[in-house]
């Protein structure tokens, strides 16, 4: 006959394996359907896209990865950090910090200005007058990377989806201790995926971007952390401030098809 002690224990191992097993269960991801995936994906970037369209104001902080590769075709990752200030519809601030290098770029609504503490010296060019019109005219012009740029547009939505992106919601998964929901997205261009905080404001918590049409196929990350959707902001934080002694350098468009130089036609026989 079997003892109190043992009983207890067998019975204490039964409800034990029990409850794990239900607690297994509990935590398993729910199934969804490709297209229960992609209205869930649509209904949180909506959320996402049209709390950031509707502050006037916000800042934040970026860690991020990016890779470069090389004309040899290797990869070298460099990493850095971003502290954003935005004002809309015309004014930005980054201050940048990589390794030793640490420097500035500012938009007043009316030009650029780029300054490098290392190098000692800065870059200013004319732009238009807001933001969407800036960013589309760096990268038209200047070819400048930003690749958090669809998260400063007046549409995030509008700019990170296009009728040809695929995807949808993933699941949840934390991001620095702090649930997020996990979105991924593909197209011809680019693969990215996006983290939205759950609790609080629907705001990223992280995005990732692969150039699949790039050279080397290049990535890079961004974790977000510390939004501020009202700041208190003045017109002096953009407005352009160069130490003495620092030398301006020119500020130079990238070469089109059109700045080549026109074949002279050859006469015919």
């Amino acid at each position: 006959m079997n003892s109190p002690v043992r009983r207890y224990a067998v019975c204490f191992a039964v409800l034990s394996w029990v409850a794990i097993a239900w607690s297994g269960c509990a935590t398993q991801k729910k199934t969804v359907t490709p297209e229960e995936a992609r209205a869930r994906g649509e209904q949180l970037l909506r959320q996402m896209s049209n709390k950031l369209a509707s502050a006037p104001a916000m800042t934040f902080e970026t860690s991020e990865s990016h890779d470069r590769v090389r004309r040899n075709g290797q990869k070298k990752e460099f990493r850095f950090s971003r502290e954003v200030t935005l004002r809309r519809p015309g004014n930005v601030l980054f201050r940048y910090t990589e390794g030793d290098r640490d420097g500035t770029a500012c938009y007043d609504g009316k030009k650029v200005t780029l300054v490098s503490n290392k190098h000692k010296v800065w870059v200013q060019g004319k732009v238009p007058a807001t933001i969407d019109e800036t960013i589309d005219y760096l990268a038209d012009h200047y070819d400048v990377p930003l690749p958090m740029a669809d998260l400063m547009y007046s549409s995030p939505y509008d700019a990170l989806m296009t009728p040809d992106t695929k995807g949808g919601y993933v699941g949840t998964e934390k991001i620095e201790g702090s649930d997020c929901e996990h979105l991924s997205y593909q197209h011809e261009v680019v693969d990215w995926d996006i983290w939205v905080a759950v609790k609080g404001d629907p705001l990223p918590c992280r995005l990732q971007i692969l150039h699949k049409q790039d050279a080397g196929q290049p990535k890079s990350v961004l974790t977000f952390r510390n939004w501020n959707l009202a700041p208190q902001l003045t017109d002096d934080m953009f407005a352009a401030k160069i130490p003495e002694g620092y030398e301006r350098i020119a500020l130079l468009e990238k070469a089109t098809e059109d700045d080549l130089p026109k074949a002279k036609p050859t006469k015919q026989k």
